[in-house]
Order: structure tokens, then sequence, then C-alpha cells
């Protein structure tokens, strides 16, 4: 039965969930159903297989008050290796 709604819920986010791109390419990263509940996001049903990290989007306008929330792939580590090969 568990799985039986898994797969419903699964099959109702990948179809009307909202698309998540990435905000420095514009790529499509997956699918998911974005809910913000007491200052936390949450990401329910993410279709991809990454990791994302929020950052702030650009806006046309200074607003502190409210602020655009987008997602992004975390880059690689660009420091140097401790122990080189």
């Amino acid at each position: 039965m568990r799985n039986l709604l898994r797969n419903i819920g699964h099959f109702w986010i990948s179809r009307f969930g909202s698309p998540i791109r990435d905000e420095e390419t514009g790529e499509l990263l997956g699918r998911a159903l974005v809910v913000v509940w007491r200052g936390k996001i949450h990401l329910i049903g993410f279709s991809g297989s990454m990791v994302l990290k929020p950052v702030f989007c650009v806006q046309d306008r200074v607003r502190y008050w409210r602020q655009t929330i987008g997602f992004t792939r975390p880059q690689e580590p660009d420091f140097p290796s401790k122990y080189p090969e």
C-alpha cells in the first residue's frame, strides 16, 4: 500500500510539480513540489539526482524585505590538494 501511494505521489509531482532550473545556466534540474513553511524550504518529490544549493536570485530593484530564492548545483572545490599525486 505504501509503495502504491508513493508511486501515485511521484506521478502527480512529476507531471504538475514546479520545474527547478539552475539559476546560473538555466538548465532544467528536475521537478518538485516546493513548500515554504516556518522559514524553511521543502522540496517534496524532487526528481533530480543531484544536490541543490539555494541561492538568491538577481532582482531589478533592491528589496530587502522580499528575496527570490533559486537553486543551483554546488561547484567543485577549487583549492589545491594537500596530497598531490
